[in-house]
């Protein structure tokens, strides 16, 4: 089967001494009562790094998320710093496209098409725990070492 799901890491870099966290609650409430397209949605923390990890059904969920929850998450940002936010948005090509016309410059957002051999081997379910794990690798290939 295809992979079609949208995926994004909103990665935040806090400054130290910053209240984050108690936008979580905030987030939390707007996916619960938001688009029934939400896959998936968490904060996880490493030292200042705060990731937001989520995933959405299709590139219409995930612009209705971000519709929903615009306000704090532009509150977030300018509290942190938009230089300190970085987003990537993975899925196939053709939902990215989607997305695209759609973001107006004030994200930081970087798009990452899927391989078209991506593959979802198993439905996501619903309405339990998060109990996923994902993996961000990162490479940085000189130009000219990949074929």
């Amino acid at each position: 089967m295809a992979d079609t799901h949208i995926a994004l890491a909103v990665i935040f870099d806090v400054p130290a001494g910053e209240d984050y966290k108690s936008y979580f609650p905030k987030f939390y409430a707007k996916v619960k009562a938001g688009t029934k397209d939400t896959l998936y949605y968490g904060f996880a923390t490493c030292g200042n790094k705060v990731l937001c990890r989520e995933g959405y059904t299709n590139a219409a969920g995930m612009l209705a998320h971000t519709a929903e929850v615009k306000d704090e998450l532009e509150g977030m940002i300018k509290q942190i710093g938009k230089e300190k936010v970085k987003i990537l948005c993975s899925g196939p090509p053709s939902e990215l496209e989607k997305i695209k016309p759609h973001m107006d410059g004030r994200l930081p957002i970087k798009f990452v098409d899927l391989d078209a051999g991506s593959l979802l081997l198993n439905a996501f379910p619903k309405g339990c725990a998060d109990t996923h794990v994902t993996i961000l690798p990162e490479f940085i290939v000189p130009a000219g070492k990949v074929d």
